[in-house]
């Protein structure tokens, strides 16, 4: 895994993936989660691109906090947590995703230890990079 939040994930790891997510189309100015949310589901972008952006506050306007691409996931520690989503997820490019519901993510997680570990390192990675503000650490990543 990068130092980015971004996993490095295997062919076979991601098809493990899907397989317990449901397919699903998006265009452009879809969003996939927004702030307020309270149950939200694990993402994997088959094709397309997302960007995490954080809501305006303030006089600071919305700021894109990361952009992810094909092989790529979106979640963080909410997911396990339970607490609301506080970022949206908008689609960029059209393409096709994944949602993994929250029980099938804790199935996921109870079932196969290595993907676990890899999901929960990666966010613990994003939550310290969110840490550092809206900014921080903003990345562009294919997965």
């Amino acid at each position: 895994m990068s130092d980015t939040g971004t996993p490095q994930l295997t062919g076979e790891q991601l098809a493990r993936l899907t397989a317990y997510g449901e397919a699903q189309d998006v265009r452009v100015g879809d969003v996939v989660f927004r702030p307020g949310d309270r149950a939200y589901d694990l993402i994997l972008i088959e094709v397309g691109w997302i960007e995490i952006v954080s809501p305006p506050s303030g006089d600071e306007p919305e700021a894109i906090v990361a952009a992810y691409g094909p092989g790529g996931f979106l979640g963080e520690l909410n997911l396990l947590t339970g607490q609301t989503a506080y970022l949206t997820a908008r689609v960029t490019v059209a393409g096709r995703i994944h949602r993994i519901s929250h029980e099938r993510f804790r199935r996921l997680m109870a079932d196969d230890p290595e993907i676990s570990d890899v999901l929960l390192r990666t966010f613990l990675e994003r939550r310290d990079r969110l840490r550092g503000g809206p900014d921080a650490g903003g990345e562009t990543t294919a997965g």
